[in-house]
């Protein structure tokens, strides 16, 4: 489902999902939901809850910023990080020199990222 969703997209990025897709991600098949999966995200939508249960099958890390998704995924217990994090892990490994300016172009572009989040990633890059 998160496959089809990507898929969906129309606008400038559209071009980088297909290179992306045919070079670095996997595409997985689902398998039918765990109980405590199905329960859990009752109330999210399809990629959402696909996403979450093959993090759970994998006991893996969810990337996800979803809020509601990122809840029923930590109460399934698995680790989340969203886009914030994983920035602030390439400015920490030192892939990135800032991690304020690129959040900010991810919201000119659309990403909905609220002012507090920005606050929030600019004090744990160290950039305030």
């Amino acid at each position: 489902m998160v496959h089809r969703e990507l898929l969906a997209k129309s606008g400038p990025e559209a071009a980088a999902l297909d290179h992306a897709l045919d070079r670095f991600f996997q595409v997985t098949p689902t398998k039918e939901l765990p109980p405590p999966v199905i329960v859990a995200t009752s109330r999210l939508d399809e990629g959402e809850r696909q996403a979450i249960a093959l993090a759970f099958e994998r006991r893996s890390l969810l990337l996800m910023d979803d809020l509601q998704g990122r809840g029923a995924a930590r109460r399934l217990g698995l680790v989340v990080t969203g886009i914030v994090g994983v920035l602030v892990q390439c400015k920490a490994a030192g892939y990135l020199p800032a991690v304020g300016p690129l959040l900010r172009d991810i919201r000119q572009q659309g990403y909905w990222l609220s002012d507090e989040l920005l606050h929030t990633a600019a004090k744990m890059a160290n950039e305030v």
